[in-house]
């Protein structure tokens, strides 16, 4: 056991003094930035998938239903960071990952309020 002034001193060794150091970046592990840091510029540098999910042609899925599903031949799993690899064809879809690279699409805001549909993707 040791007294209070002890430990006080112990953890006061291990607490920033509010002093601002530079130090290069790979020196700087275990240290508390100062000032909040921000990227000149955005981090991918590409569109990307904000979700696990699905790339498919939005027609081959118009008249899926619960109790109509569609089924879908698969071309793969794209993984993050990566681009489609070929055009995704009519009757085709591939799972995409969360951070695949991607040229965004405006869908009505219509399909948001829609029921959830079964797709087979295999």
């Amino acid at each position: 056991m040791i007294s209070v002034d002890s430990a006080r001193q112990k953890i006061e060794s291990f607490t920033p003094d509010g002093k601002t150091v530079a130090v290069p970046f790979d020196k700087s592990t275990g240290r508390v930035l100062a000032t909040h840091v921000t990227a000149p510029f955005p981090q991918p540098r590409f569109d990307n998938s904000a979700m696990d999910g699905f790339a498919l042609k939005s027609s081959d899925i118009l008249s899926a239903a619960v109790q109509h599903p569609v089924t879908l031949k698969s071309l793969g799993v794209i993984a993050a960071g990566k681009p489609l690899i070929q055009e995704i064809r009519s009757g085709h879809c591939a799972q995409i990952m969360t951070g695949v690279k991607f040229h965004p699409v405006q869908m009505p805001s219509s399909w948001w309020k829609t029921p959830v549909v079964l797709i087979h993707c295999g």
